[in-house]
């Protein structure tokens, strides 16, 4: 499925706008999923689709303000919610193989096999080919992850797609999509509180 995510920034500052989603993991990075710079009385528009993906980084115990870059994102299918996370010592490259249905339903599973070196990588899960959400990689470790797309937007001054990002510090709310609605609005007033609402709601009244 498609949405779209229209923003616009009504107060007086300039900044960047960010899409992150939380996780139910302890210890998970949160990554800024998407992000976008706008001035002041400009208009931003995020569109993603709803897929979601396998992840993992060569990045190794990043601290906030650590841009991560993706080095294999899988889509997760319906008969593929579980996969391998390896190392190939050999030619110093980690990767994913053997994409199969978890048998635990409903969640998403990662094992981590005995090649993985300890602090190497990270892996997790993302959505529409970016990282949401990753993990330490550790030798012989099962990550479980459950699917629950869930869209925060945030203010700041300035952070990157990808950054790691202390999500207290960003003013966020949430961006709840209605049964059967793909396209929201959200404004940052003046006052720098939010304004959420369907598009088609804010069509109709206008």
């Amino acid at each position: 499925m498609n949405c779209q995510l229209q923003v616009i920034n009504n107060s007086n500052v300039a900044g960047s706008f960010v899409i992150y989603q939380s996780s139910d993991i302890p210890q998970s990075y949160t990554l800024a999923w998407m992000s976008k710079y706008a001035y002041p009385s400009t208009t931003l528009t995020f569109n993603w689709n709803t897929t979601n993906d396998f992840v993992w980084s060569g990045n190794s115990q990043p601290v906030a303000g650590t841009v991560i870059q993706a080095g294999q994102a899988m889509p997760i299918t319906p008969e593929g919610t579980q996969i391998t996370f390896s190392y190939d010592a050999q030619n110093h490259a980690f990767f994913f193989s053997n994409q199969t249905q978890s048998p635990q339903g409903g969640k998403y599973v990662i094992l981590m096999d005995s090649s993985v070196p300890p602090g190497g990588a990270l892996v997790g899960v993302g959505m529409s080919g970016a990282p949401t959400n990753l993990i330490n990689a550790l030798p012989n470790m099962t990550a479980v992850f459950t699917p629950q797309p869930n869209y925060w937007l945030g203010f700041s001054s300035t952070v990157q797609q990808g950054e790691v990002i202390v999500t207290e510090t960003l003013n966020p709310v949430q961006i709840v999509f209605p049964p059967n609605v793909t396209s929201m609005r959200a404004t940052l007033n003046p006052d720098l509180t939010w304004t959420v609402a369907p598009n088609y709601m804010l069509k109709e009244e206008a």
